[in-house]
């Protein structure tokens, strides 16, 4: 919308300042305008469709994202064999909105600000430290779904290494708690840090300042409102 409207007043300033036609062309503009308007407000206004689990964190930040938006959609709970056959990355979330369909959260979250006029990340620092948190819940959620399968995570080279990078990333969360705010950064590692508690993944006692990140999230409501169901 945004790239449309300035098209339309490059347009607008060359033929005002060389044709004899210009009432007729502003006639044309406004009519073509209330039609652009026309179509987003209706792209706007229809139902989004998000599939995954209430109990992804990534899947939660998409959920908060929306909310905070008061966008209307539509949770529809997969599994993995129905996300092996929606997506090509075989995972949740993936999107669909009228002909979009997105097929990772990072491209969900920045489509749904995007839509409403903001930017997913205003600072390269806030990008950075969101990648991180990404890090963090794919070493942690590997680690997982490996001791569900049986494997014996301590014993083998690959997972000790998932380990020490989630100590590594949350060593520097801790550190870094004080200039948390609720951005996406912050948002998303709120949904990680309550995901590791709900699954009782890690011990979080030895790091105060992201247990005190996580209770100040409680307070919002969209944060509140997408808790994972009681186990």
């Amino acid at each position: 919308m945004i790239r449309a409207a300035a098209l339309l007043r490059c347009i607008r300033d060359a033929i005002k300042a060389t044709s004899p036609y210009w009432k007729n062309f502003k006639c044309m503009e406004l009519q073509a305008w209330h039609t652009a308007q026309s179509h987003f407000s209706s792209f706007l206004g229809a139902t989004m469709h998000l599939y995954g689990s209430y109990t992804s964190p990534f899947v939660r930040h998409c959920r908060i994202a929306l909310l905070q938006y008061q966008a209307k959609f539509k949770l529809i709970e997969t599994d993995y064999q129905q996300s092996a056959a929606g997506s090509a990355a075989m995972r949740v979330p993936y999107f669909e909105h009228q002909d979009i369909k997105l097929h990772d959260s990072m491209s969900i979250i920045r489509f749904i600000r995007e839509l409403h006029g903001h930017r997913m990340c205003e600072t390269t620092a806030e990008y950075d430290l969101l990648l991180l948190v990404n890090t963090a819940i794919d070493s942690t959620i590997n680690l997982f779904l490996l001791e569900k399968s049986g494997v014996d995570i301590a014993a083998n080279s690959y997972t000790q290494r998932q380990s020490q990078r989630i100590q590594q990333c949350l060593e520097h969360f801790e550190s870094a708690a004080e200039q948390l705010k609720w951005n996406d950064a912050g948002i998303r590692l709120a949904c990680y840090l309550d995901w590791v508690q709900y699954r009782q993944r890690l011990d979080l006692r030895q790091y105060p300042a992201l247990i005190a990140w996580l209770e100040q999230a409680q307070q919002y409501p969209e944060f509140a409102d997408t808790a994972p169901p009681a186990a």
